[in-house]
């Protein structure tokens, strides 16, 4: 002697039952003043300060900590853009011989009969070194004037000056793919290049 509506309750228990039947019902406090707010917050803090951080996945995270720097921060991109720097100004360094190799015969692939020579790529990458670790127009200023003067402001050399500078980037990034240096780095390696 069941009717209708008990067997599709049973059925299907969510169908024809509200939601006041699924929820546990809220208990209000009989009265609220100021200070019983301050107790709610002061043990919602503690509650708060016990909890674990977890990812989406559900693994455990480290805890913040205070005081560590944000990636946004600019105190920290100040500092990863002057790591940037010296690691690059020390590849540049390193690898001095091997980088105008590279690009000497870039520019000669260029234009066959190119009057730079050896010589010349070297002191350009002598400025544009200075000036990648220490942001020093000067020293590249000086290398570049050096340069047309040894060319005796030829227009032809000087264009081929302006080639040489526009090559440098590709001839720097042959060499650091050489080096185990993450993608990541790779990529902001090449700004700094590209920018020089």
């Amino acid at each position: 002697p069941t009717d209708e509506t008990d067997r599709t309750t049973h059925s299907h228990p969510t169908k024809h039952r509200g939601a006041s039947a699924l929820l546990s019902p809220i208990s209000m406090p009989s009265a609220l003043s100021y200070t019983s707010l301050s107790s709610m917050t002061t043990d919602t803090d503690c509650a708060d300060a016990s909890l674990t951080r977890r990812s989406s996945s559900g693994g455990l995270l480290s805890p913040e900590v205070a005081g560590a720097p944000a990636e946004h921060d600019g105190f920290y991109m100040l500092k990863k853009d002057s790591q940037r720097r010296t690691t690059l100004s020390r590849v540049l360094s390193q690898d001095q011989a091997n980088i105008c190799k590279v690009w000497l015969s870039s520019v000669r692939q260029d234009v066959a009969d190119s009057v730079l020579n050896m010589g010349h790529l070297e002191t350009l990458m002598c400025g544009l070194r200075e000036y990648i670790a220490n942001q020093n127009k000067d020293q590249l200023e000086t290398a570049i004037l050096t340069l047309k003067e040894d060319l005796e402001f030829d227009s032809v050399a000087i264009n081929q000056l302006h080639l040489a500078i526009y090559l440098f980037q590709d001839a720097v990034n042959v060499v650091l793919r050489s080096h185990s240096i993450k993608p990541h780095w790779m990529f902001a390696l090449d700004n700094l290049v590209r920018n020089s």
